[in-house]
């Protein structure tokens, strides 16, 4: 995103001010400056940070609870002894 550009928020939503209208419509245009300059072909904005931060943890958290799940499941390396005498799997 240009930080040039002028942080304007939508004005079109009376319900929760500052967000856009839903399923993606815009407003008409002139009614809200924010959905005319993505009308005029300017970039949505990204999540905070902080958001997409706790996506990708929720996300990593969901991968190795399925990770650990796969091992130790019936008939997986735990039961079969594929990991060793002492199994150190997802030791660190």
């Amino acid at each position: 995103m240009d930080t040039t550009e002028p942080f304007i928020r939508h004005t079109c939503n009376p319900r929760s001010p500052g967000k856009p209208l839903p399923f993606g419509r815009k407003a008409d245009p002139g009614q809200c400056a924010r959905c005319d300059q993505l009308r005029a072909g300017a970039e949505p904005r990204q999540a905070h940070p902080a958001i997409r931060a706790a996506a990708a943890r929720r996300q990593a958290d969901a991968d190795r609870t399925a990770a650990i799940r796969d091992h130790f499941r019936p008939g997986g390396p735990h039961a079969t002894g594929a990991c060793g005498p002492v199994c150190t799997a997802f030791d660190w």
